[in-house]
């Protein structure tokens, strides 16, 4: 017996050593690093096979990816020396029915061709993001770019100037599902001055605040006219307002910011009449809507709390409509109250639903539920009567009667 237990026993680490030189063996085949440690090599064909070159400060590298329905082949690279940029740049070529998400494509797109060259830069100056490659052979170029051309700052007062600028083209024979994804063909070039009081930086609301942000430029050759957006801080509000060539076409305003109690938020769209958005208790006003929350739950609290051993549960049950009968009346299921408290109001929410204001409309309903909930109890409360008594006669002394007379005929 000692002989066979050795022998398993033996048997045992044999194949659990075999089982971690296969794991090993397995892992070098997929991975590999170099001796530097700067070369990194994956095998995982046909699903991803690719080497990857650390250079310090980036990497590049080079293989093939699919879904086992054929592979798209890349080449990338990633730079940021010095670490004030970093700039990416990938080129790739295949057909789409190879992407791992080839799935989620048209069936009628899946056998045709790309290929395909990225460009993504961000730094100090700015950033800039290049797509451009051919579908089928049809070529196509999807840029854009926003360059800071100026930084100016004073004690009180900082100015940026701002450059944007996006370029489309796309083959007309380029498929329709392609064109849909694809910015719209055609140039915009917008000149972006902003600027903004210091104030700012340590309060938006401070009455010092004030910010500016002037846009003008072309699109597809045509003048974009003059865009004024304009932000600042009044004794009982801050406002955004939006012109183009001097007429408004959007107003917004946080109203109520001297106080803290009631913040409305309100906006006007091109010169119409103010409709408010939201209106919502503020930080000053918070502590009425704690109050009205513990009114609330009080009542639901004391019961919960008066419950000391599994008995008074029981006993709760069971006299359960002594309970709903005190319900009768006294409001316990009605929100309102907490609700009122928030001074929440929309006009936009109340013309959704149809009603004159929010508050009327959420008074009414919370009334409807608490006579509905209290009906329920009321109705259910006989129910729970006649089920207390039946249980009584048939586990007292007039059921046990009843009980000893069935007994005796057996």
């Amino acid at each position: 017996m000692k002989l066979v237990a050795a022998s398993a026993t033996l048997l045992a680490a044999i194949n659990a050593q075999s089982v971690e030189f296969l794991l090993k063996e397995l892992a070098n085949k997929v991975y590999k690093v170099s001796d530097d440690g700067l070369t990194h090599t994956f095998n995982a064909a046909p699903y991803f096979q690719a080497t990857y070159n650390c250079l310090g400060e980036g990497f590049e590298g080079e293989g093939t990816y699919g879904n086992g329905n054929g592979v798209i082949s890349f080449k990338e690279k990633a730079d940021w020396t010095n670490g004030d940029h970093f700039s990416y740049e990938s080129a790739s070529e295949g057909s789409f029915k190879s992407f791992p998400w080839a799935e989620a494509y048209p069936y009628y797109v899946k056998d045709e061709t790309f290929e395909k060259n990225i460009a993504f830069k961000v730094g100090a100056q700015g950033i800039s993001h290049s797509d451009t490659g051919n579908i089928n052979g049809h070529p196509y170029v999807q840029e854009i770019s926003l360059t800071i051309e100026e930084i100016s700052m004073t004690s009180k007062k900082v100015t940026a100037e701002i450059e944007f600028s996006r370029n489309s083209e796309i083959s007309s024979s380029i498929g329709r599902f392609w064109q849909n994804i694809m910015m719209p063909v055609g140039t915009v070039t917008a000149n972006i001055i902003a600027s903004a009081k210091t104030a700012c930086n340590e309060n938006p609301m401070n009455r010092a605040c004030s910010a500016k942000l002037v846009i003008t430029g072309e699109n597809n050759g045509q003048d974009l006219g003059k865009t004024v957006a304009k932000y600042s801080v009044q004794p009982k509000k801050a406002q955004f307002a939006f012109t183009h060539n001097k007429n408004e076409v959007f107003w917004m305003a946080v109203t109520g910011i001297d106080t803290m109690e009631v913040l409305a938020l309100k906006y006007k769209l091109n010169g119409d009449k103010a409709v408010l958005a939201v209106q919502f208790v503020g930080p000053a006003g918070m502590e009425a809507v704690a109050v009205a929350g513990q009114e609330f739950i009080t009542p639901f609290v004391a019961f919960v709390s008066a419950m000391n051993t599994p008995e008074d549960a029981v006993r709760a049950a069971v006299f359960a409509d002594a309970l709903f009968n005190a319900a009768q009346g006294q409001n316990y299921f009605n929100l309102y109250p907490v609700i009122e408290a928030t001074q929440f109001e929309s006009e936009v929410l109340a013309s959704a639903l149809g009603v004159s204001n929010v508050q009327s409309a959420a008074r009414d309903m919370c009334s409807v539920i608490n006579t509905q909930i209290e009906s329920f109890l009321d109705q259910a409360a006989p129910v729970v009567s006649e089920a207390r008594t039946y249980v009584h006669d048939v586990t007292g002394s007039n059921g046990e009667a009843k009980f000893n007379a069935w007994f005796a005929q057996i």
